[in-house]
């Protein structure tokens, strides 16, 4: 990228001019006041448009790495081994982290759903005061862990429907029949909120007495 540019030019993304720590750089072929563009800009916006090229005149942008001065020309061996240790001690905290969390969701918290369902529902105070004590018990374990895993699905899948049915009736309205009411009701009081009286029919002497 260029960077020949005189004291009116300002970067076309901040509008900001270039700065000894932050120069404007040329990355493509616009010309006139756009054509300049800080390398912080530049790239903040390719990460957010998701684009490689220049969105007015076509042109790809072209990245040269420019290494300091004083770099070596081979690594030294001191930051071989730490950065190699680094990505040694990344992927262990990646590897500890995830087995983790499979453990827990694949076998803990399967086995405990269930135990705990299966103390609650036996409905007898022996089962509730003893569940502390069944929960880390190692009997049945296998057994337990597929059952809990039904239990778990189930508890998800309820408590989603009820998520869903909560939004269905908040932003699209209730059901047919609660919408029904809900106009009978309004009907009925509209002539109370008008102030206005339903006439009485009133049924003749003659009548009532033949019948």
């Amino acid at each position: 990228m260029d960077s020949e540019l005189s004291n009116s030019d300002i970067c076309r993304v901040c509008r900001s001019e270039g700065l000894p720590e932050k120069p404007l750089f040329h990355p493509c072929i616009c010309t006139g006041s756009i054509k300049w563009i800080h390398q912080e800009c530049l790239m903040q916006w390719m990460k957010y448009s998701h684009k490689e090229y220049c969105e007015l005149c076509g042109y790809r942008f072209s990245f040269t790495p420019i290494y300091s001065p004083d770099m070596p020309r081979r690594l030294p061996i001191k930051d071989l081994v730490s950065g190699l240790l680094s990505s040694v001690l990344t992927a262990i905290r990646y590897w500890f982290h995830y087995t983790l969390v499979a453990v827990a969701w694949i076998g803990i918290v399967p086995l405990t759903a269930c135990r705990i369902y299966r103390g609650l529902f036996k409905g007898t105070f022996y089962a509730i005061a003893n569940l502390p004590f069944d929960i880390l018990s190692s009997e049945n374990i296998t057994s337990d862990t597929f059952q809990g895993c039904f239990v778990v699905i189930c508890t998800l899948f309820a408590f989603a429907g009820l998520v869903w049915l909560r939004e269905q009736i908040l932003h699209g309205g209730g059901p047919e029949w609660m919408q029904r009411d809900d106009e009978d009701v309004r009907v009925r009081l509209a002539p109370l909120n008008n102030n206005e009286a339903e006439p009485l029919a009133i049924v003749p002497e003659q009548n009532m007495a033949g019948k």
